[in-house]
């Protein structure tokens, strides 16, 4: 009988956990002829012993029904679990024919089918290998150490790019913080502007208050004497003595006529008036007058 099917693999079959019986439809001489993988979900691949990990039922006629079953003396396979089976027949050839001696027609069927046999077994081999093309010069061997230096230089740079990612990441993150410092450092600046702008205010404010402290200080006396008599006597005020001379005679003139400023504040109203006519030609400043101005016009009292 021929054999008239090229399929010498049965499976993967998938593990649902309700199933331990799996089929194959090539032929085989006896159970020993089979080899039986079993597939972890992880990939890992183990072959099964005869007897130990399964048992196998042979059909009665492998030439018009080739074939028949295993079951796996686990029980049922397990979920996501695989089992293949193929055969893995001993390249030996076993058929002695002598001279001039009876044989049967099955015996020669039977060598025949045997090569066959292992004829499709290094197909099916041969089918699941790296090949190149008949017209390459690299080798198999060659060419599988370039695929997996390929895979090597992946892996390193896959891993170069998430490295790279990660430093990116930070780069970001640190740009992200020297923002943040800009912006406070920034803020700082416009806070010290500020208090810059405040100090500069409140020194103007002070030199002012201590210049009408100065004047006070120095207009005090003729505000708290009671003296009806006295020589009137001038603030001391830098001035021409073309400009003095006039003052200091009214001063003598008054003197004379020993008329006295009978008030304080009458007093240093006739001082006013005579720094304002100073302010007039331009040799007493205008702010000074008018700080002397203020201090005429508040009540004893507040001073």
């Amino acid at each position: 009988m021929t054999i008239s099917s090229s399929t010498r693999k049965a499976g993967p079959f998938t593990g649902t956990g309700t199933t331990a019986n799996y089929p194959f439809t090539f032929k085989i001489f006896q159970a020993s002829d089979l080899l039986i993988v079993k597939t972890s979900p992880t990939g890992d691949e183990s072959d099964l012993v005869l007897t130990t990990d399964y048992t196998v039922s042979i059909n009665a006629d492998q030439d018009s029904s080739p074939g028949g079953s295993i079951t796996l003396t686990a029980g049922n396979l397990a979920v996501d679990y695989k089992v293949t089976l193929t055969t893995d027949v001993a390249p030996l050839q076993g058929t002695d024919l002598s001279n001039q001696g009876g044989f049967y027609p099955k015996v020669i069927t039977n060598a025949l089918d045997k090569l066959t046999i292992l004829t499709q077994q290094l197909a099916e081999q041969v089918s699941r290998a790296v090949k190149v093309r008949i017209s390459s010069t690299t080798t198999g061997d060659e060419l599988t150490e370039e695929l997996f230096d390929a895979r090597d230089q992946a892996v390193a740079s896959a891993a170069s790019a998430a490295s790279s990612s990660s430093s990116a990441a930070s780069s970001a993150t640190a740009a992200s913080s020297s923002a943040t410092a800009a912006g406070s450092s920034q803020t700082a600046s416009s806070s010290s502007q500020s208090a810059a702008a405040a100090s500069a205010t409140s020194a103007s404010s002070s030199a002012s208050s201590a210049s009408s402290s100065l004047l006070h200080q120095r207009l005090r006396p003729w505000l708290q004497t009671g003296l009806t008599r006295h020589p009137v006597q001038y603030p001391v005020v830098s001035t021409a003595p073309s400009i003095t001379r006039s003052m200091r005679c009214r001063a003598r003139t008054r003197h004379r006529r020993q008329q006295p400023l009978r008030h304080p504040r009458q007093r240093l109203r006739h001082w006013l008036r005579l720094l304002r006519k100073l302010h007039v030609m331009r040799r007493l400043p205008l702010t000074t007058v008018s700080m002397i101005d203020t201090l005429v016009r508040k009540p004893l009292t507040q001073r």
